[in-house]
């Protein structure tokens, strides 16, 4: 059943429940100079003002300006044709937009594309707020350019389709560039790309929504994780590995049962764990073993005997856990974050209602329920950097999913860096009871469940 988190005994709470502490941010004024490319450089007609084309890797790339818009012939767009593609990305990119860390922002553009297509946010970072692994040296070494992926998987669309992501700077952001780009052989056409503080009224839920999901299965979610739950009277959503269940680190079927019991949602991570999206282009990928994300690996964690199609990966798991007990489960998890629009599809056609990404974000009522944004935590994320994402969604009524994987306290016994500690998570839970945050499963979000 749905519900708010009560009050924790040493907790003292003053503001009534089912009330957000603030109202949605109004949606304002386009952040990008030339966001619709309807005005040409002057210097350069070949390209709209303010905007640059690049590209990194080996391809061969044609960049294109004016050409026909969304509107018609008489508005403008900026295209990119890719051909023999072997690595990188093409795109162009908007000049940097001033931003505010912690403050809810809109994109949004409207692109054509004969291929799957990628966006990525670019933030330009105080070198003190470094990311390990996720950031690269600015032209100014006071700072660093900052990485997140908005969306791995922008479905390919033979006409002009709308895109709109809610993203949120991290600490020390000082600006923004959203860029959206071509991964592979094909062309992309965009126009309209806008950028404005807050969250259009329409698409927010009536308060800001976080729900905590954890991934894979492990024994520690269930000895650490599930009692600082009970003590707070919540839940969450826990993304289950079929053929890994029982193994010496992992949950049994009796523990994962007694998760359910205690009203969490189990949901599916592949009846293998297999990187879906090179299973679609080679079902032998599967035996072969390897770094998650290299050309042509399906199963990396451990290779299997026989191939194995994303198809089979995605149905089979559903199966499993409804004949192990498990009812319903209508949730999915994309192992690695890797999906496209084929594998999108394939998990709607098994019946799951909703698949989570890793890509970074927030929902509205109106994101794809298949390609559903969270905020991912690592062995490097603070307290205090989990409160300002709730602080976000709460502030901006938008929907938080957070991503736990290991929940122990010495994390350097496995060497996982994707490990928090019990200390941790049970601080985001007080913090959640101390906002009298709404606090949902996937599943409840995803069936329209209310705070009650």
């Amino acid at each position: 059943m749905a519900r708010y988190i009560p009050a924790l005994t040493l907790v003292v709470l003053t503001a009534a429940a089912c009330v957000s502490s603030a109202a949605t941010a109004r949606a304002e004024s386009n952040l990008i100079a030339n966001g619709n490319l309807e005005t040409a450089a002057s210097s350069d007609v070949g390209r709209p003002q303010g905007w640059a084309s690049n590209y990194w890797g080996t391809m061969s790339v044609n960049f294109a300006y004016p050409v026909a818009g969304a509107g018609g012939p008489a508005t403008r767009a900026a295209q990119i044709t890719v051909t023999d593609y072997t690595s990188g990305t093409a795109q162009w990119a908007f000049a940097p937009v001033t931003v505010a860390p912690g403050r809810a922002y809109t994109f949004s553009d409207k692109y054509a594309a004969t291929v799957d297509t990628k966006i990525v946010a670019r933030y330009k970072l105080l070198k003190a707020f470094r990311v390990a692994g996720e950031c690269s040296p600015d032209l100014d070494a006071n700072y660093v350019d900052c990485y997140e992926v908005v969306s791995s998987a922008v479905r390919s669309s033979s006409g002009f389709s709308a895109f709109s992501a809610v993203i949120s700077p991290p600490r020390g952001s000082v600006s923004l560039v959203v860029v959206h780009m071509l991964i592979s052989t094909g062309v992309l056409t965009i126009a309209d790309s806008s950028l404005v503080a807050g969250v259009v009224p329409a698409v927010a839920y009536p308060q800001g929504i976080v729900s905590l999901s954890f991934d894979d299965g492990y024994l520690d979610q269930y000895t650490n994780a599930l009692p600082i739950l009970k003590a707070a009277h919540t839940h969450g959503t826990f993304y289950v590995i079929p053929n890994d269940i029982s193994l010496p680190d992992n949950m049994t079927p009796s523990q994962i049962l007694a998760m359910q019991a205690a009203d969490n949602d189990i949901a599916s991570h592949a009846s293998d764990h297999c990187d879906l999206v090179a299973l679609y282009k080679n079902p032998n990928s599967a035996t072969m073993a390897g770094t998650a994300g290299a050309p042509g690996v399906g199963c990396p964690d451990h290779a299997l005997s026989e191939a194995t199609t994303a198809q089979t990966q995605i149905a089979n798991s559903k199966a499993q856990l409804q004949n192990m007990g498990s009812a319903p489960v209508n949730n999915f998890a994309y192992p690695f974050g890797s999906y496209n629009s084929a594998v999108k599809q394939l998990t709607k056609n098994a019946g799951f209602l909703a698949a989570r990404t890793i890509d970074q974000g927030y929902n509205t009522k109106a994101s794809d329920p298949y390609g559903l944004a969270v905020q991912n935590l690592d062995d490097r994320t603070r307290l205090s950097t989990v409160q300002s994402w709730i602080d976000t969604a709460v502030k901006n009524k938008v929907w938080l999913i957070l991503v736990f994987h290991q929940i122990e306290a010495d994390r350097s016994k496995d060497n996982d860096s994707y490990a928090e500690t019990p200390a941790l998570l049970r601080g985001i839970v007080n913090y959640l009871v101390a906002k009298r945050a709404c606090v949902l499963t996937v599943g409840e979000v995803v069936n329209n469940a209310p705070c009650s």
